[in-house]
């Protein structure tokens, strides 16, 4: 099937809001910048954006998961990575929220993606600190980041680490 075909069937059968999941190898350029599938964040931006043109107007593309290796190493700066560089890019067709994971990634046999922090053992599945959610700030319209531990609470904000404990509770 050739590829405008293809994105004809595309057209006629996806409506709604929709998650885009990319999936590809995440490397580190000589330069020092990611790829994902050999694509830096603008270049992907490019091919999510005529993807995104294809589709009819009844559906959009407003989540984007990033699935490849160690795309994500969030620090004190939200907008320093892959997934944030690339949700910044699409803000204008819509999309709303991106995510990447900071760990080796390999996809099941079943579909499921599985997360290991050398790449070699222990794949986890569902490993909530490896995946970083990006999206932007309703008020200021900055890209924010977010990390929740398997219990769902948030531990990390914006590249910074949040710590709560009894102990750091003073009494009235």
């Amino acid at each position: 099937m050739a590829l405008t075909e293809w994105f004809t069937a595309l057209t006629l059968k996806i409506t709604g809001r929709v998650k885009l999941s990319v999936v590809g190898y995440g490397r580190k350029t000589q330069e020092g910048g990611d790829t994902l599938g050999g694509r830096s964040a603008t270049e992907l931006s490019a091919n999510i954006t005529k993807l995104n043109q294809a589709l009819t107007d009844d559906a959009t593309i407003r989540h984007i998961s990033l699935v490849g290796c160690n795309l994500d190493n969030p620090t004190d700066n939200s907008t320093s990575t892959y997934a944030a560089q690339t949700l910044q890019n699409l803000k204008e067709i819509g999309v709303t929220s991106t995510s990447a994971r900071s760990d080796y990634v390999a996809i099941g046999p079943d579909g499921r993606k599985l997360t290991s922090s050398t790449g070699t053992d222990a794949w986890k599945h569902k490993d909530s600190k490896a995946k970083t959610h990006y999206s932007f700030n309703e008020l200021t319209g900055e890209v924010e980041s977010r990390v929740y531990n398997s219990e769902g609470t948030l531990v990390r904000y914006n590249g910074k680490h949040l710590v709560t404990t009894i102990h750091n509770i003073k009494p009235i």
